[in-house]
């Protein structure tokens, strides 16, 4: 990317299963719809998406709309269906693309050459994967970080975004803040971070236990000094923080955090 001030704009802000989830009336999914987990960083007229949810075709034909913007490339994180499923779009049922730069992991590139529908994507050329290293900056300078996270499928990172006057830093999921993750947290100018849950009550369905995603109310106290560089995104439809009148969501704003809202801009 350009030496020019990016835009990153959260295109969506819920966890893989969106919100209204399938199947559920609870209060938020009755209430308050969001799209599934996805950034979208802006440079002139090009645009760079981080994760291509189901719900991509909805949010890169918002953001052409109100930003007159192409694609350029596709940033993934991990294969859980929520952060990769949109792909789908670029195919000859959709859109058709030629070569479009996606950039994964290795062990991501070998999950989708050895699962269809996927693999006809890259035999069919409407994707280019193009392999990222954790560290190693890219082409549009995003900067893959290594997270630890259920890595069922293939492995896990987030992005170290270098804008021109400010460092951002988006971790939609991962199991646990490591220290290097902490460090890092503490150092950028932003941190858009996993908030899947707000503690461990509000499952009643699963073994909570068996999803680890830091839960909000810990990661408040862990990031205290730095409250007001902080953005929670990746909301499970049952996360109270989804309500914007509930007293958790007053509580984590007076705190000096931010929930993150879809189409908002940072």
């Amino acid at each position: 990317m350009s030496v020019n001030e990016l835009k990153i704009v959260i295109t969506g802000s819920a966890q893989d299963g969106g919100i209204p989830q399938a199947g559920c009336k609870c209060l938020n999914c009755l209430n308050f719809p969001r799209l599934i987990s996805s950034l979208a960083i802006i440079d002139g007229k090009s645009v760079v998406f981080i994760d291509v949810t189901p719900d991509f075709r909805f949010q890169y034909s918002r953001i052409v709309k109100d930003y007159d913007v192409k694609l350029d490339a596709v940033y993934l994180t991990h294969a859980h269906w929520g952060h990769y499923g949109g792909l789908m779009s670029f195919g000859r049922e959709g859109w058709n693309t030629k070569d479009m730069p996606v950039f994964m992991s290795h062990k991501f590139l070998n999950f989708l050459t050895g699962n269809q529908p996927f693999a006809e994507l890259i035999s069919n050329k409407n994707i280019l994967p193009k392999i990222i290293e954790d560290g190693v900056n890219t082409d549009y300078g995003l900067i893959p970080i290594r997270v630890a996270h259920r890595d069922e499928f293939c492995d896990t990172y987030g992005y170290l975004i270098l804008a021109k006057s400010k460092r951002v830093l988006y971790l939609p999921c991962l199991d646990y803040f490591s220290s290097e993750i902490n460090e890092l947290i503490q150092s950028v100018d932003l941190s858009i971070i996993d908030g899947t849950f707000y503690d461990d009550t509000e499952v009643g369905n699963r073994d909570i236990s068996q999803i680890p995603h830091p839960r909000v109310s810990s990661s408040m106290k862990q990031f205290a000094d730095v409250a007001d560089k902080v953005v929670f995104t990746h909301l499970n439809h049952s996360n109270p923080l989804v309500n914007p009148h509930g007293n958790e969501y007053s509580n984590l704003v007076s705190a000096g955090f931010r929930v993150a809202e879809d189409w908002s801009e940072l």
